[in-house]
């Protein structure tokens, strides 16, 4: 098996800057080669996530055995999913396997517009929790994975410690929803806590950054680079990407202050 393949799963972006569209960006940047299964369209504009078209199950099911069976994939990026019934047929079809590792993009809402997974729904979404190896939350969506309320960086530490503890699994722990001058990021897992931070930058377009950060991520995995440093190295990668789109001079990498 080719340890570069990459699979991803989720939605396109019909503003281009998210989803998959965001997914093959990034994924041709870093020079990977990745397979796509979309889980629907979604209609994005300045107001946010306006229309989600759901795929099929059928068609979604059918993607999916196909690409396993023909292309199948080291790596499995599970981002935007339109129907929490696309929640359980991934459930059924990617038990954990030792032949591939998933990494969780938990898109659950988008800050405008449409929910991608209803409130009602996150006790079932909870369930991807069972068959993933990393998970790459911001504040809100830890909060509603963890179900642990968060108000700073510390209880966001204590809900991660406490998501990875309870699942087995890596948390990659996004700051942009802080609202401290200086972010901080950490990569959380059952035995391990490292801490990085870097200066806040005021960027008016920041559309995609999740979906880049967890397909950097991914992509950085591929290439045999640790988990924390997957994760610090893609955390830089994304700033400069989007320090650039937005016209910023990039500053030098963040300072890790391991604990």
């Amino acid at each position: 098996m080719n340890n570069s393949k990459i699979l991803s799963i989720g939605a396109l972006d019909s503003s281009g800057g998210a989803g998959l569209n965001q997914d093959i960006r990034i994924s041709a940047l870093l020079k990977r080669e990745i397979s796509v299964c979309q889980t629907g369209i979604t209609l994005q504009s300045v107001r946010g996530v306006e229309f989600i078209h759901p795929t099929s199950l059928l068609f979604l099911e059918k993607q999916l055995l196909y690409t396993l069976r023909k292309n199948p994939p080291r790596w499995i990026k599970i981002g935007a999913l339109c129907d929490i019934k696309q929640v359980h047929l991934l459930c059924g079809l990617l038990p954990q396997n030792p032949s591939y590792k998933i990494v969780l993009d938990s898109v659950l809402s988008p800050t405008l517009g449409l929910p991608l997974i209803n409130t009602c729904d996150i006790a079932a979404y909870r369930e991807l929790l069972q068959i993933t190896n990393f998970v790459a939350p911001n504040y809100p969506e830890l909060s509603s994975l963890a179900q642990m309320p968060i108000q700073d960086f510390e209880s966001a530490i204590d809900a991660a410690k406490s998501l990875a503890q309870k699942h087995s699994l890596g948390v990659l722990l996004k700051g942009g929803h802080d609202s401290e001058d200086t972010i901080r990021e950490a990569f959380v897992a059952p035995d391990e806590l490292h801490i990085f931070e870097k200066a806040r930058k005021k960027w008016s377009y920041s559309h995609g950054t999740g979906c880049a950060l967890s397909m950097a991520f991914t992509c950085f995995l591929a290439d045999s680079l640790s988990p924390r440093d997957a994760f610090e190295k893609a955390s830089n990668l994304i700033s400069d990407i989007y320090d650039k789109w937005n016209g910023i001079d990039s500053q030098d990498h963040p300072q890790k202050l391991d604990q």
